[in-house]
């Protein structure tokens, strides 16, 4: 039963990842393409490779602390969308 639950558990996690990952492939595709609702299929391509291989070089230079280097690399681009956030809020 443990067996069945865990692979059930990976498939699962698999599929979170790939839908994210897809999501956000399709988001930054539209930033791309000027807010186009629809954007072109090589162009969301190209930002889940660019995603992907970013994540990649990342993790085989970082070695051992590539997770906390991704995670801190995260906070870092998050400041300025945060800020625009803020001051849309006061406004």
């Amino acid at each position: 039963m443990d067996r069945i639950t865990s692979v059930l558990v990976m498939i699962l996690v698999a599929i979170f990842f790939v839908s994210g990952a897809d999501a956000a492939s399709i988001v930054m595709g539209t930033l791309l393409q000027r807010g186009n609702i629809d954007p072109s299929r090589w162009v969301v391509i190209f930002c889940g490779a660019a995603t992907g291989a970013v994540a990649a070089v990342m993790l085989v230079i970082g070695g051992d602390g590539a997770l906390s280097g991704i995670q801190n690399l995260t906070f870092i681009s998050v400041l300025p969308f945060s800020l625009a956030l803020f001051l849309l809020w006061c406004r």
